[in-house]
């Protein structure tokens, strides 16, 4: 029952507060009004007319005292309210894609063949790793701007795999409500803090392996610089949070971020210039800068090494991405002919790690980027290896010296 929001009517204040804790007991999330994102409404005998006709009006199930009494006693919904649930849950989630859809944000309809169910599968959990480490940044300096709001709001309809997630469903739900008359009141932004906070509190996270970590960690940054600033609140934060796992402190790019932030941990005062410069730094990390361009997803990775000219023979390269000027085996035995050897990985031999221009969005989430990843974590070993975007790969591999 963990994440199931609830509204209790009809019953006096003392009443009402007994069942919200036995409720929030239980892992579910009282809400004091009745609104769409609702899952479930317990009405007492005092039950207001409007009241029920709103949960009505939104396909919201209306159960007795008893009822919820029964849940609570055997630790799960009586088949028939689990029923009207999952029903309420598939219509909010066809919306949502409906929206999407309509927007042209999800065009392919879902495939249900065992493989494509598997990559959506992974793919979910990704950005459910992705949507902890950015809800965490946007509130973590306990500030919520407009800006922040379109950021998320952006992200979660780029988003697709997670439009059957009711926690989806309500943020995208409420911040569509919030930002519908261009005004962000505070009782509106006391909301949308409340309703991260409950996703963040009760929604499972399941990290399993340090590339989850680091994924949560990139969201972070996102959900840092969604407004285009660092204020020092966001940077004792990230200091914080480094510190809370020092299994990470020599895992890229935590460990470049932590050498970026050594010199703010004793500072007794931050400049402007110092925020600014640790800014650009981790929007050049993540690839984001949403103020700027408006979009959610990372650009180009910005990381490259300023590189004109290549050494091709007898080295060896390691290709990653997807590439515009050709198949992989097309570019591999294009530099055979140039007289160096491809590489299936990044390894301490590897001369150049050259990335696919069409390869760069979620540089971390994918094979293509944990090669980067190793890449970087070498040269910060102090390995000869340089990182180049295709557009040098094509411009110098066609005109070898």
């Amino acid at each position: 029952m963990n994440g199931i929001e609830i509204c209790f009517t009809g019953f006096d204040a003392v009443d009402r507060q007994n069942l919200i804790n036995l409720a929030e007991s239980a892992g579910m999330i009282a809400r004091k009004n009745i609104t769409k994102n609702l899952h479930l409404v317990c009405a007492g005998q005092n039950a207001g007319p409007t009241k029920i006709a709103r949960a009505s009006e939104f396909n919201i199930p209306v159960i007795a005292p008893d009822v919820f009494d029964l849940m609570l006693t055997n630790h799960q919904l009586p088949d028939e309210v689990q029923a009207a649930l999952d029903e309420l849950k598939e219509s909010r989630a066809k919306s949502l894609r409906q929206k999407l859809t309509e927007k042209h944000l999800l065009d392919t309809p879902v495939n249900t063949h065992a493989e494509n169910r598997f990559n959506a599968h992974h793919n979910k959990r990704k950005a459910l790793l992705s949507l902890q480490g950015i809800l965490t940044g946007i509130v973590c300096d306990n500030r919520l701007k407009e800006i922040e709001l379109s950021f998320l709001m952006a992200w979660l309809k780029d988003n697709p795999e997670l439009a059957d997630d009711p926690d989806t469903i309500d943020l995208v739900d409420l911040i569509e409500d919030v930002l519908s008359d261009g005004i962000v009141t505070a009782d509106e932004r006391e909301d949308i803090t409340s309703l991260i906070d409950c996703v963040l509190e009760y929604k499972a996270f399941d990290i399993e392996a340090e590339k989850d970590l680091v994924n949560v960690f990139l969201g972070v940054l996102n959900g840092v610089c969604a407004d285009g600033l660092v204020n020092d609140e966001e940077i004792a934060f990230l200091v914080g949070w480094i510190t809370e796992h020092p299994e990470l402190i020599t895992v890229w790019p935590v460990s470049a971020i932590a050498e970026h932030l050594a010199d703010f941990i004793e500072a007794d005062s931050i400049s402007d210039t110092a925020r600014e410069e640790l800014k650009d730094y981790l929007q050049k990390i993540t690839g984001t800068a949403f103020t700027e361009t408006g979009a959610p997803k990372a650009g180009a990775f910005e990381c490259f090494d300023p590189v004109t000219v290549l050494q091709f023979s007898d080295t060896e390269f390691c290709f990653t991405g997807k590439f515009r000027s050709g198949s992989r085996s097309q570019i591999e035995q294009r530099l055979l002919q140039l007289g160096g050897f491809p590489s299936k990985c990044v390894r301490k031999t590897t001369r150049y790690l050259v990335v696919g221009s069409e390869g760069n969005e979620n540089w971390l989430t994918s094979s293509f980027g944990r090669k980067i990843k190793q890449a970087m974590e070498y040269k910060e070993a102090g390995q000869d290896l340089l990182i180049i975007p295709e557009d040098v790969w094509i411009q110098v591999s066609n005109n070898p010296l």
